[in-house]
């Protein structure tokens, strides 16, 4: 085989090449630290550090969101830290208010300053995020959100909340509604809501109340409604004589019945027997001929029900509903006539039984036109069966009758009294009456009266209990209805208007009902931005928990990229040197072949 010295210096220059190629590339390696200078370096691992490269920009501008989003929730925390603190002061000037020394001056003074403090709260609910962005306003970050218009707050936000990817696997709300947090306070307790009518005239004041079983709420709208002993001379009375209003002498005695005062003449006489269960002896406040209302009509055990559902035009359409109903439950058991026939003029309903022996109801009614509201009572005329209370007590005219609680006379008038003329006597107590479905809920039906009610004593019903500390008047009464949201600046503004309003001996009550309803209010307005913080709280701690395992990520990350693409100095220098020598000897061995020459053995 014949080698050419061109083919042989060729070969060499290559091989020469070639290693100084290689060292050169580990030298760049040494100097960059890098061992992957391109891809053909090491395709694998080039593409590895790619993915890696990727991921960890992912994470960095995750890391960058959860930055933004610790600040603006910090941000929020410390607008919400000053709301806690300015709802704690007007909660302070709330209980100052109720400070019986203070006059109508000093209370429109702390309303002056509630009024200041209501706009400070409007200005923090409209709170930014140094960036121009609405903290409280949902989707809607551009927009103000809270804005006052003659004295009414509304929100023109939305329920949104902004989502921040702040890990892989994880979003975190940055922003808050500002209807959660300022509008959606639920009033009274969370379940239903107390409260004594704008009309009171005593010093009854109304609890908070709270749920004995949620399973027996109806979500139904309920009245309780006081009543002041009373006494009635029977219609048919022969005497002209009147009896005195009843007082209380013992009020844990009061029965919440009726009764009826019969006098025996001539024996001089009278009889007071208890109006038995089912009987309609209640003092009927106003009978509204266009609402519904119920009435029992009882004279044998019956039960039978009236119900007024419509507008009547006289007494004579009020008369064949009243007959078209009883006849319902007993058919020809009652007689209905009406003692007048003039619409807005006074007449008189009487209900009679047909059965020998039976009593009869009596409703006498005063309209000034047709369909309007008119008073009346209905009462117990001659109805017999009710429990013996006394029995053939000796009558002086003038002189204390006494039971049940209730002490009162009875006076002779002009008239001398005949036998069975009698009087009806009412105890006070309370009925609460289920106003959406038009029911009576105590006492239970079909009993009738009222209940007996002492200031501070426990009324349950429909799994609610609740108290009425004080001295409710003579047809006070009181609501209690379903929890509705009612914002706190709504709940501020009423305070506002409440003291600003002059008090009299009269409206005391009512005061401090509505105080009482604030300063609830206002505790549920902080216990709903505590609960808002106590959520920033919580999102907070897992940004810094995911701050942490992102910093934990990113290191893996680098350590991988280098694990894959930095160089071994170690290896790379015992390369280099290897190489150097390698080349060193390549050279001189090619220089001693170079000079080899078939000339020399010539």
């Amino acid at each position: 085989m014949r080698i050419s010295s061109k083919t042989l210096f060729d070969s060499n220059v290559a091989s020469l090449s070639q290693q100084q190629a290689r060292m050169i590339q580990t030298q760049q390696q040494i100097s960059s630290g890098r061992r992957v200078m391109t891809a053909s370096d090491d395709p694998v691992a080039a593409a590895r550090a790619l993915e890696i490269n990727q991921s960890d920009a992912v994470n960095t501008q995750q890391a960058s969101n959860r930055v933004s989003v610790r600040n603006t929730l910090s941000i929020t925390e410390s607008s919400l830290t000053s709301v806690t603190e300015l709802l704690q002061d007007v909660r302070t000037a709330i209980v100052q208010a109720g400070n019986g020394t203070l006059n109508d001056n000093d209370r429109r003074t702390i309303a002056n300053g509630l009024s200041g403090r209501l706009q400070e709260l409007i200005g923090l609910a409209n709170s930014t995020d140094g960036v121009g962005n609405y903290l409280f306003a949902g989707f809607q970050s551009r927009a103000q959100p809270f804005v006052n218009v003659s004295g009414v707050t509304t929100y023109n936000g939305d329920d949104g909340q902004r989502n921040v990817q702040v890990s892989a696997t994880r979003q975190i709300a940055s922003s808050n509604s500002g209807a959660d947090v300022f509008m959606r306070v639920k009033n009274g307790n969370g379940s239903f809501v107390t409260q004594a009518s704008s009309g009171n005239n005593g010093s009854g004041v109304i609890g908070q109340g709270s749920v004995t079983d949620p399973t027996a709420l109806t979500g139904h709208n309920y009245t309780v409604t006081f009543a002041d002993v009373t006494a009635l001379a029977a219609g048919t009375n022969t005497g002209n004589g009147v009896i005195s209003t009843p007082a209380v002498t013992s009020q844990s005695a009061v029965t919440g019945k009726d009764y009826s005062v019969t006098l025996n003449m001539p024996a001089g006489t009278y009889d007071v027997n208890e109006l038995t269960v089912g009987y309609n002896t209640q003092t009927i406040s106003t009978l509204d001929f266009t609402a519904p209302g119920t009435f029992v009509v009882d004279a044998a055990g019956d039960n039978d029900t009236v119900t007024l559902t419509g507008a009547y035009a006289d007494e004579a359409a009020l008369v064949a509903k009243i007959q078209a109903d009883l006849d319902v439950d007993a058919a020809g058991a009652f007689a209905v006539t009406s003692t007048g026939s003039v619409a807005d003029g006074d007449f008189e309903v009487s209900i009679a039984r047909t059965a020998a022996g039976a009593g009869s109801t009596a409703v006498t009614i005063s309209a000034t036109d047709a369909g309007a509201i008119a008073g009346g009572v209905a009462n117990s005329a001659g109805v017999a069966g009710g429990a013996a209370v006394l029995t053939g007590q000796p009558y002086v005219s003038g002189e204390t009758i006494s039971f049940a609680g209730l002490q009162f006379n009875i006076q002779d008038g002009s008239t001398a009294f005949a036998d069975g003329d009698s009087f009806t006597v009412t105890s006070p107590g309370y009925t609460v009456t289920d106003t959406t479905a038009s029911t009576t809920r105590l006492p239970v039906p079909p009993a009738t009266g009222r209940m007996p009610w002492a200031s501070g004593q426990t009324i349950s019903f429909d799994g609610m209990q609740f108290d009425i500390q004080g001295t409710p008047a003579n047809g006070d009464s009181f609501t209690v209805v379903p929890s509705t949201n009612e914002s706190v600046f709504k709940t501020i503004s009423d305070m506002i208007a409440v003291l600003n309003t002059p008090v009299s001996s009269s409206s005391a009550a009512s005061l401090t009902n509505s105080l009482s309803h604030g300063l609830n209010q206002m505790d549920n307005a902080l216990d709903n931005v505590l609960s808002t913080r106590s959520t920033l709280g919580l999102r907070l701690n897992e940004i810094d928990a995911l701050q942490s395992a992102g910093e934990d990520l990113s290191l893996q990350y680098k350590q991988t990229l280098s694990d894959l693409l930095d160089v071994d100095y170690n290896q790379a220098l015992s390369d280099l040197m290897q190489q150097q020598t390698n080349l060193q000897a390549a050279q001189k061995t090619f220089s001693v072949v170079a000079g080899l020459s078939l000339f020399d053995f010539i």
